[in-house]
């Protein structure tokens, strides 16, 4: 435990609340980082009463030294109950850190499960350097040996395996287990029984000590005078500085529920925009002052920016950046902290629109965001120039930027995913599942639809005399023919082999037959762009028949009709259209391209 009054590192923070709980508990004004100092005084007052009682001396011998040994068990102790939690929460850093980030987690949770394991050792056996002379009590002991010091031992082995295993889930499900179930109850216990054995030791020695209390009261005044007085001055200034640490903490401690409480918010976001108004709330509701934007690459534009003010002055301050390769926070993967828009090092883009604003100088933070090393955007705050960030606004706005490049980047990663289920890698097209979908969605909005089974004429043929690879190219070309002359809103997808399904809305108020006959004008124009194709393309391409139906009962019943029209477009000699059911009159005008129906592709 550092005493250092300068010191701020996390550990003394955590530690700081702890001592200021125990101070509370206990009803004691003398902070434990002082309480040594605080005994050698009352030791050196004590010496000056020897001469009135040997008595006292020994007493207060006894006293300091069972003080000091309680004080260094108390503290260790203590010392174990916050590791424990420690260890799990870098545990928990470890798993859902980037590879490339773990070697830093790993080096913290290494040492103290090593600190961890030589305090348990120490509390267990003694050791000198940590200010333990004796074994624990039998009382203590029996603790030990109830389960606690096995618990910590396998908590601890569990520890060395997920930093062997860090993806582990189970294990690191079961360590969180461990942290928050028996074992913090049983540290704490353990601590509470130091602290109840030394207060015994402390009041059989006080006992003692009333036999002498007459003859020391005038020593004791002047302990009054040249001991206490001086040291309540010191008492006073180190509690101060436990509270200021204390403080700390807890401002940790609530940065640490924020993100908590923001990645539980973005887990319910299922679309990227639902995830930036996440993020927008979460920038709002932060400590982190000035005026937000969020930029992030377009998934569909290589390289461009889509920018998002969060705050309605940030307009005035846009970020005039177009492409990702333009930001030096994303280029650099690292936060970029300008002072001032003039400085020297400044972002030039950032001080080109802080001159365009005309409104003075301003400083900013860019924070990139990230997803597996790969930049996809940046959070950014501008405020005055003679606004001083301080480090906890920069960390809590990298926090911010964090949990936003795990959602997207993992958002644009499933539905990268969900395309490439949906579609067929040779074509592009659509495959089976994909087109039910889409399916699913006119039935959703109660659209008719028609459908045609389009099946290439003698394509085996192609695979037998010029081989696979001349047959995947045919494939690839032909469905590039029939997207050629459909409606964007028609729906072409590959069905199987040398199989395509044509799936077309209609609109307007139409009957079964008119629905029919837009279905065959358009099936027709498939067919003779295909036919045209096999003239003029180099690679072998095949003509095709088409069976066409009007949907009645869903896709399926669809395409069963139009199977059965198509295999009678085999039998009349391929290369044609058949339909299902009576046809509209107007058909042969309808072939012959003199009526196009309103519902077909243009």
């Amino acid at each position: 435990m550092a005493n250092h009054p300068d010191s701020t590192s996390d550990l003394d923070d955590a530690v700081a609340v702890a001592m200021l709980d125990e101070m509370r508990r206990a009803r004691t004004i003398v902070p434990p980082t002082i309480r040594e100092s605080f005994t050698t005084r009352y030791v050196i007052a004590l010496l000056l009463i020897a001469a009135l009682s040997g008595i006292a001396v020994y007493s207060g011998t006894r006293l300091v030294s069972t003080q000091a040994d309680a004080a260094a068990e108390v503290n260790v102790s203590g010392r174990q109950r916050m590791l424990s939690q420690r260890i799990a929460l870098e545990a928990t850093l470890l798993a859902q850190s980037p590879p490339s980030d773990r070697a830093a987690v790993e080096v913290n949770l290494r040492k103290d499960i090593d600190l961890m394991a030589s305090s348990q050792a120490a509390l267990l056996a003694g050791d000198g350097s940590l200010g333990i002379v004796d074994a624990p009590t039998d009382a203590i002991q029996r603790r030990y040996d109830q389960g606690l010091a096995e618990s910590v031992t396998d908590y601890l082995a569990d520890a060395l395996r997920l930093i062997e295993s860090p993806d582990d889930t189970a294990l690191l499900a079961r360590l969180q287990n461990q942290a928050t179930g028996d074992l913090l109850p049983d540290l704490d216990a353990a601590v509470q029984a130091y602290q109840n054995d030394s207060e015994q030791q402390v009041e059989a020695i006080g006992r003692e000590e009333k036999v002498v209390l007459v003859a020391t009261l005038f020593a004791l005044l002047m302990e009054a005078l040249f001991v206490f007085r001086p040291m309540s001055r010191r008492i006073a200034r180190e509690t101060a500085r436990l509270e200021a640490a204390a403080a700390r903490h807890r401002a940790e401690a609530g940065r640490h529920s924020f993100g908590l409480r923001l990645r539980d918010a973005v887990d319910l976001a299922d679309t990227e925009e639902d995830l930036i108004d996440t993020i927008e709330q979460a920038c709002t509701l932060s400590e982190v002052s000035g005026d937000f934007e969020f930029l992030r690459t377009d998934p569909d534009v290589p390289g461009g920016i889509l920018a998002r003010s969060i705050d309605p002055d940030a307009a005035a301050h846009h970020c005039s950046v177009s492409s990702a390769d333009d930001c030096p926070a994303i280029r650099r993967s690292r936060t970029m902290v300008f002072e001032s828009s003039e400085q020297l090092g400044a972002c030039p883009r950032f001080r080109a629109d802080a001159r365009g604003a005309g409104d003075g100088e301003h400083a900013a933070v860019c924070t990139p965001v990230s997803f597996r090393g790969t930049g996809i955007g940046v959070l950014r705050s501008v405020t005055d120039s003679n606004h001083p960030r301080s480090s906890h606004e920069i960390e809590e706005m990298s926090m911010i930027a964090l949990t936003a490049g795990t959602h997207i980047g993992t958002l644009r990663a499933f539905a990268a995913s969900r395309s490439d289920a949906q579609h067929d890698p040779l074509t592009k097209l659509l495959n089976r599942r994909g087109l039910e979908h889409r399916v699913e969605r006119l039935v959703a909005a109660e659209t008719r639809f028609v459908v045609g089974v389009v099946d290439l004429d003698h394509f085996k043929n192609v695979n037998d005399e010029y081989g696979h690879d001349a047959g995947d190219a045919a494939l690839e070309e032909t469905a590039r023919v029939m997207a050629s002359v459909l409606r964007p809103e028609d729906i072409l997808a590959r069905h199987g082999g040398e199989e395509f399904v044509v799936v077309l809305p209609m609109t307007g108020d139409h009957d079964i037959g008119e629905d029919r006959a837009a279905g065959v004008a358009v099936a027709e124009r498939i067919r003779t762009a295909l036919e045209s194709a096999t003239h003029t393309s180099s690679l072998q391409l095949c003509t095709a028949s088409v069976g066409v139906a009007a949907a009645r009962n869903g896709l399926a019943e669809a395409l069963q009709r139009a199977d059965e029209a198509l295999y009678r477009a085999k039998e009349l000699g391929r290369n044609r259209v058949e339909v299902d059911g009576d046809l509209a009159a107007g058909l042969d005008e309808i072939l012959a391209g003199e009526m196009v129906p309103q519902d077909s592709a243009g």
